[in-house]
C-alpha cells in the first residue's frame, strides 16, 4: 500500500470519527467500562496564567514554553458551525460561556473564524472580533484564533448555515491562485490590526489542512500551495506572534514543520501517550515547543483517561470542545464531545474535575448543583429491590386538585386502594402534586402528603413524587388550574377533568417564577431527606417551556435532596427529551406500545449508561401487555409505573382518542381495578403477582446497563427477512429506516430469498460487534464468515456476500456465531437489511 492510501485510511478514520455524531450514541454497551471510573483525585494546581494577562512572544525563534495551556475549542452553543458563530454572534451568549471555560481555569479558547462572513460585512465581522477578543480579557482568557480551517470540506453558506453542519474555511473552491488576493485581504484585516494583541496567543493558520473530502493527489496539491503561501502571507503580516498548523495526526506535522513556530497535532485515540511523546521528540529535535489542540472523544477518549496524561506528558492543551451545543459533536444526549450546557450544568461533574485536576468532592463543592455521576446513579439504584409501581390517583378524584385539597382529601379510599396494589406485589407509587394546592395552603398541603407518605409506608410502598405537569385533557381541555368544585367528568372521555400544574399561563409568565421557585424548593426541602419518597420526577411531560425546565432541576438541586431526580422523555420535543436525559440523575421515559417497541426504547436509553425507569406505561390496545412486558421490565432491571390503579373519576378505562359520550369499551385502556376492588382481568392479576413475587436483583448475575441479549424476540418476518428466535428489535436514529435486529448469541439466523447473481448485507460495524456465518442456498458464502467489528461505528456499512451468482432464485442466511476477534468488546450481529 502506497504513502497516499495510508494517509488516506488515516484520515477516513479520523473523519468518521469527528463526523457521526451518533457514532456511540445507540452501541449500547461497548461503551460503559470507559465512563464508569471516577477522575483521579489529586492536589488542585497552583494559581495558573489564567489568573492574570499572560506574556506575549515577541521573538517565534525563541518561542516561549506552552506547557502552561489549558484550554478548550470554542464554539458557542448558538452556533452550528463557525459561519453561525460569526453571522449570529451574541456577545451575552460568549460572555457567559467563557465564564464557565473561567470557572475550569482555562486559560485559552481555540476559535475558528470565518472568511465568507468578513467578506459579508467585514466592519461587522471585525468589530465582533474583537467584542470577542474583549470578552476574553475580561475573563483572563487568550485566544488562538484559526484563519481557515479545511476540515470536512463543506462549503460556506451564508443563506442556510443555521441548517447544516461544519462548513470549511474558505472552501476548496476558493483554495486556489486567484483567490489569494480576497484571501490577503482578510488576513491583513484580521491579523495585520491584532499583531501587536497580547490577547492572542498563537495564530493557527489552517486547521486538519487533509481532513476532506477533497484526497485526490491534485486536491492535496491545491491544500498544501494554498497553506504554504498564507504561513509566508501571515508571518508578514505579523512577524510576532508565534504560527502552528493543527493538522489532523502526528504523521502530517513534517508538512509544514518547517514553516511553524509550534508544533501542534490532534488525537482522539487510545495511543494519546505515545503520540504525545513522538511529537515531543520530534520538538526537541527541530528546538520547537508542542502542543495538542484537539483531543477528548468519548468513549475512547474520556477526559477522565486523557487528562491525568496530558499533565503526565507535561503538554499544553486544547480540548474539543467546551459546550453542548449545536455543533454535531455536541448536540446529543449521548453527545461524544463538550463538557458543560448552556445554562451551567455539566454532564458529568468527574468531567470537570478531571479538567481541573481536582477530586470529584472538591469539583462538587467548587461547581454545585451538579448532576449525580454515573458511579453515585448506580450506588443508589443497586440498594433498591426491583422498582415496580402505578401511576396513582384515588378513584374518588378527578384531578391533581382533588386529590390535594383539603375539602377533597380522601384518606379512607387511599388506605384502602393502596392495600391492594400492596396485595398484587407492586412497592411504589407515583404520584402528581398541585401546585395551586400549595400556593393556597403550603402547609396545609405538606401536612397531607406526610400523611399519603405514612400510608404508602404503611402498605410496603415508596413514591414518587411529580411537581410539575404541563399535560391537560378534556372537551375543553384544561390548561389552568383552579382551586373549589372541580368539573365533573365527561362522560366518554379519558382524563376529562385533568389540569395542568402549573398551568400554561403561569408557565409563560416569568414574572410568576420566583414563587415556582418557592413551590420546589419548599416541597423538595421538606422531604429531602425522607426515605418513603424515593425519587422526584420534577415536571411530567414538559412541552410548554425549556427554560422552565432547566431552572426547576437547579432549583430542586438546591435544595439539596438526598434521592435523585429524574423527568422522562415521552416523544414530545426533541430539544426538551435531550435536557431531560441530561440533567436527570437516573433516566426515566414513558412508552404505551408493544413488546419489540419497549424492548428497543429500553436499549436506546441504556445507552446513557445510568439506571433506567419507566415511570408511564401499560394501554392495552396500543400493545402492552401485563404478561410480556413486565416479565420484561424485571428481566432488564428496569423499574416501571404503570398508568392506574383502579377505574374511577379519571375515566382511565377510555382512550386518549376517545370523544364525549363514548361508550364503555370491551378493552380498558388503563386501570386495573373496578372501585369496589374486582380486578379488571384476574389474568392479569395473577401474571403480576407471579412477576412481582420475587423483587431482588441479583446485580452480579448480569450486566444490567446493557440490554439483556436472552430471550430475544419470538421468530418474525420483516423487510422480508425472516429472522428466528433469538433476534431483538431495536428502533432508533442511525441505521436505514431507524431500525435494526441484533443478536450477540450463537444460532440465532436471519434468511432472505432473492433473484439476482449479488447478494449484500447492510449492517452495523462497531467496537462491540463480532462475527456472522453467510449460507448461500444452504452452502458457505464465499465470504463464508465475516467479522463486524470496527473501532468506528457505521450504522449502515454495506459487506457483498456473493456475486456471479447462477440465474434463478436463492437464500441467503446469516448465523450469529457469538464470538468476536479479541479487539472488540462484544459479539453482537446487527442486520440493517439485505439487498
Amino acid at each position: 500500500m502506497n504513502d497516499t492510501n495510508i494517509n488516506w485510511k488515516h484520515i477516513m478514520i479520523h473523519q468518521a470519527a469527528r463526523i457521526c455524531v451518533r457514532i456511540f450514541k445507540q452501541s449500547h454497551w461497548a461503551v460503559t467500562g470507559l465512563l464508569v471510573a471516577l477522575a483521579a483525585a489529586g492536589k488542585a494546581e497552583s494559581p495558573g496564567p489564567n489568573q492574570q494577562p499572560l506574556g506575549i512572544v515577541t521573538d517565534p525563534s525563541a518561542a516561549e514554553d506552552f506547557t502552561w495551556m489549558r484550554g478548550a475549542n470554542y464554539v458557542p452553543s448558538f452556533a452550528r458551525n463557525d459561519v453561525q458563530t460569526w453571522m449570529d454572534y451574541d456577545a451575552a451568549v460568549v460572555d457567559r460561556e467563557l465564564g464557565y471555560a473561567a470557572k475550569l481555569k482555562l486559560n485559552c479558547v481555540r476559535v475558528f473564524l470565518q472568511a465568507a462572513v468578513y467578506e459579508r460585512d467585514p466592519k461587522r465581522f471585525l468589530d465582533n472580533f474583537e467584542s470577542f477578543l474583549s470578552l476574553c480579557e475580561k475573563h483572563h482568557i487568550r485566544m488562538m484564533p484559526v484563519i481557515f480551517d479545511s476540515c470536512f470540506g463543506g462549503f460556506p453558506d451564508l443563506e442556510k448555515y443555521r441548517d447544516l453542519d461544519w462548513m470549511a474555511c474558505p472552501g476548496q473552491n476558493r483554495l486556489g491562485p486567484e483567490h489569494w488576493p480576497a484571501m490577503e485581504k482578510y488576513v491583513r484585516d484580521v491579523v495585520g490590526r491584532h499583531k501587536d494583541d497580547k490577547r492572542i496567543v498563537m495564530w493557527d493558520v489552517m486547521n486538519e489542512p487533509t481532513c476532506t473530502s477533497f484526497n485526490k493527489p491534485e486536491d492535496k496539491k491545491v491544500i498544501w500551495n494554498f497553506l504554504d503561501h498564507f504561513l509566508d502571507f501571515v508571518r508578514q503580516q505579523d512577524p510576532k506572534h508565534p504560527l502552528c498548523v493543527g493538522v489532523e495526526g502526528s504523521g502530517l506535522i513534517g508538512q509544514i514543520a518547517g514553516k511553524v513556530d509550534v508544533l501542534c497535532f490532534h488525537n482522539y485515540q487510545k495511543n494519546l501517550r505515545d503520540d504525545i511523546r513522538y511529537v515531543q521528540k520530534l520538538g526537541r529535535e527541530l528546538g520547537k515547543p508542542v502542543i495538542i489542540n484537539e483531543v477528548v472523544m468519548r468513549p475512547q477518549q474520556p477526559f477522565d483517561f486523557a487528562m491525568p496524561i496530558l499533565r503526565e506528558e507535561n503538554i499544553g492543551w486544547v480540548f474539543w470542545e467546551l459546550m453542548f451545543g449545536k455543533t454535531q459533536f455536541t448536540r446529543d444526549a449521548n453527545s461524544i464531545q463538550g463538557i458543560v450546557h448552556p445554562d451551567g450544568t455539566y454532564r458529568d461533574i468527574r468531567d470537570a474535575a478531571a479538567v481541573m485536576n481536582i477530586s470529584v468532592a472538591e469539583a462538587k463543592q467548587l461547581l454545585p448543583n451538579s448532576r449525580w455521576t454515573s458511579d453515585e446513579a448506580w450506588e443508589w439504584y443497586k440498594k433498591q429491590p426491583w422498582i415496580v409501581g402505578f401511576n396513582y390517583v384515588p378513584s374518588t378524584a378527578a384531578n391533581t386538585t382533588e386529590f390535594w385539597s383539603a375539602e377533597t382529601f380522601d384518606e379512607k379510599t387511599i388506605d384502602r386502594e393502596l392495600g391492594w396494589a400492596a396485595g398484587l406485589g407492586f412497592n411504589s407509587c407515583r404520584v402528581f402534586v398541585q401546585y395551586l394546592v400549595w400556593k393556597q395552603d403550603a402547609a396545609g398541603l405538606k401536612q397531607r402528603l406526610n400523611t399519603f407518605l405514612a400510608l404508602t409506608g404503611k402498605h410496603g410502598l415508596t413514591t414518587t413524587l411529580v411537581l410539575f405537569d404541563d399535560c391537560a385533557f378534556g372537551a375543553p381541555a384544561q390548561t389552568e388550574p383552579y382551586l373549589g368544585k372541580q368539573r365533573d367528568p365527561i362522560p366518554g372521555m379519558i382524563l376529562p377533568s385533568w389540569t395542568p400544574s402549573p398551568g400554561h399561563k403561569t408557565i409563560s409568565d416569568k414574572d410568576k417564577w420566583p414563587d415556582l421557585e418557592k413551590y420546589i424548593k419548599d416541597l423538595v426541602g421538606a422531604f429531602r431527606e425522607d426515605n418513603r419518597v424515593l425519587m422526584w420526577d420534577l415536571y411530567n411531560e414538559p412541552s410548554v417551556s425549556l427554560p422552565l425546565v432547566e431552572a426547576t432541576f437547579g432549583w430542586a438541586r438546591a435544595a439539596q435532596p438526598s434521592q435523585p431526580l429524574t423527568m422522562g422523555p415521552f416523544g414530545g420535543p426533541a430539544e426538551f427529551s435531550r435536557r431531560q436525559i441530561e440533567l436527570s440523575d437516573v433516566i426515566s421515559f414513558h412508552f404505551y406500545g408493544n413488546y419489540e417497541g419497549l424492548r428497543g426504547q429500553i436499549a436506546s436509553y441504556k445507552t446513557h449508561l445510568r439506571p433506567v425507569i419507566n415511570t408511564e406505561w401499560m394501554a392495552r390496545p396500543t400493545g402492552s401487555q401485563w404478561e410480556t412486558d413486565l416479565p420484561l421490565f424485571k428481566l432488564e432491571a428496569v423499574g416501571c409505573y404503570n398508568w392506574g390503579l383502579v377505574n374511577g373519576r379519571t375515566q382511565c378505562q377510555f382512550a386518549w382518542s376517545d370523544q364525549r359520550d363514548t361508550p364503555e369499551p370491551k378493552v380498558w385502556f388503563h386501570d386495573l381495578f373496578h372501585r369496589d376492588g374486582r380486578p379488571y382481568d384476574p389474568a392479569e392479576h395473577a401474571v403480576i403477582r407471579k412477576t412481582t413475587a420475587n423483587k431482588a436483583i441479583d446485580w452480579s448475575a448480569a450486566d444490567y446497563t446493557k440490554p439483556q441479549a436472552k430471550p430475544g424476540q419470538p421468530g418474525h418476518t420483516e423487510d422480508g427477512i425472516k429472522f428466528s428466535d433469538g433476534w431483538t428489535r431495536w428502533t432508533g436514529a442511525g441505521p436505514r429506516n431507524d431500525r435494526l435486529h441484533y443478536s450477540n448469541t450463537e444460532g440465532p439466523t436471519a434468511t432472505w430469498e432473492f433473484q439476482g447473481a449479488t447478494v449484500t448485507l447492510v449492517h452495523k460495524t462497531g467496537p462491540d460487534c463480532g462475527l456472522a456465518r453467510i449460507l448461500i442456498d444452504g452452502q458457505p458464502a464465499p465470504e463464508a464468515e465475516i467479522d463486524t467489528y470496527s473501532p468506528v461505528v457505521d450504522w449502515n456499512h454495506r459487506t457483498v456476500l456473493a456475486t456471479n451468482l447462477p440465474v434463478g432464485r436463492h437464500i441467503v442466511t446469516v448465523v450469529t456465531l457469538g464470538k468476536k476477534n479479541a479487539k472488540s468488546s462484544d459479539a453482537y450481529v446487527q442486520v440493517v437489511g439485505l439487498e
